[in-house]
């Protein structure tokens, strides 16, 4: 009986010593809440929610009236961006072996660009670039061209690629290529209708995709698609507005404003786009008017073939005139 009260004892006696080692291990530790703490709720700034209520409800009556912004293709401003090509082919590759019509156009630019600069320049030639355009040159192509020697090939083949995807600018620029081809190398009057329709067939789909790009390359093609009509060189005048009200941009210093001004040799220092349209074409009111209906239809996808031709139908045989020129008058650099 000693026995058992012996042990009962040291039982209570090693519980109790249990109990107070563990009151002192915890003593002084935070008691853990009984239901986790709920971050604060944000506060809502009344004013900064109206205004971003207001805007909503601009943009949406804005897309109602004039039709959806463009949609943007990230390959090909990046590509825009880029001054080491052979990175950025690294970069789009993935995307372009899986069908990111895309990315496989930005490489057929890339290619391009690099084959066309790189291309029959012996040394007497590149001494006659400037040096910073041909520091330029070779930061862009030479790992590039190491790494993909043919350089004609990958072009072509990356254009191909695209064009099979349906991407819009590569389906215009085919349509282009086409016409340029043709110019380089007429062929019959049958053989040339055919080759028109099919390069014609491309734009139309292009230009159904909201791509103001595409609208600009619209502009150039249509002396071409209407070589027998002599109002097309002002409705193309329609279509370069055109592409500027759709989302373009137009700023002084664009390549068309310096190209065409040095041609008619009448350039003012600082003009957008719009302006020198305004300034050249003769029929700035009329053209306007005409540029905002054909970018909404642009913007709603609501264009077609009989909508290209109302817009030369509907254009004024140009007239020729001497237009005045305002001080200082030169030549941009």
């Amino acid at each position: 009986m000693r026995n058992v009260l012996f042990v009962v004892f040291v039982c209570v006696v090693v519980i109790d010593i249990s109990v107070r080692i563990v009151e002192k291990v915890n003593e002084g530790a935070p008691t853990p809440p009984s239901t986790p703490a709920l971050a604060p709720a944000p506060k809502i700034d009344p004013e900064r929610q109206k205004l971003k209520e207001l805007l909503a409800e601009f943009r949406k009556r804005h897309d109602e009236e004039f039709g959806p912004r463009p949609r943007s293709w990230p390959w090909q401003e990046v590509t825009a961006r880029a001054n080491e090509f052979a990175a950025l082919v690294h970069r789009a590759l993935p995307y372009a072996e899986r069908g990111n019509g895309d990315a496989q156009f930005a490489l057929h630019n890339v290619f391009r660009y690099c084959r066309d600069a790189l291309r029959e320049q012996d040394a007497a030639q590149l001494r006659r670039v400037p040096e910073v355009a041909a520091r330029e040159l070779h930061e862009r192509c030479d790992r590039l061209a190491r790494e993909y020697p043919d350089l004609d090939g990958e072009t072509e083949r990356w254009l191909l690629r695209s064009i099979d995807s349906k991407f819009p600018r590569a389906l215009a620029f085919a349509a282009s290529e086409e016409v340029a081809a043709m110019s380089r190398k007429p062929p019959g009057k049958q053989e040339r209708e055919r080759r028109l329709a099919k390069a014609r067939e491309k734009l139309m789909y292009a230009l159904t995709t909201n791509d103001p790009a595409v609208t600009s390359i619209a502009a150039d093609l249509l002396p071409a698609l209407y070589a027998d009509d002599p109002r097309a060189e002002q409705a193309a005048w329609v279509w370069r507005l055109a592409a500027c009200e759709q989302g373009l941009e137009c700023g002084p210093n664009t390549p068309f404003v310096l190209d065409d001004c040095r041609r008619r040799n009448q350039c003012l220092d600082g003009e957008s786009q719009q302006d020198y349209i305004r300034r050249v074409s003769g029929d700035p009111p009329a053209l306007m008017a005409r540029a905002r209906a054909l970018s909404i239809a642009l913007r709603k996808g609501e264009i077609d073939d009989r909508v290209l031709d109302e817009t030369v139908a509907a254009s004024k045989v140009p007239v020729a005139r001497t237009v005045e020129k305002r001080a200082p008058t030169r030549l941009l650099q």
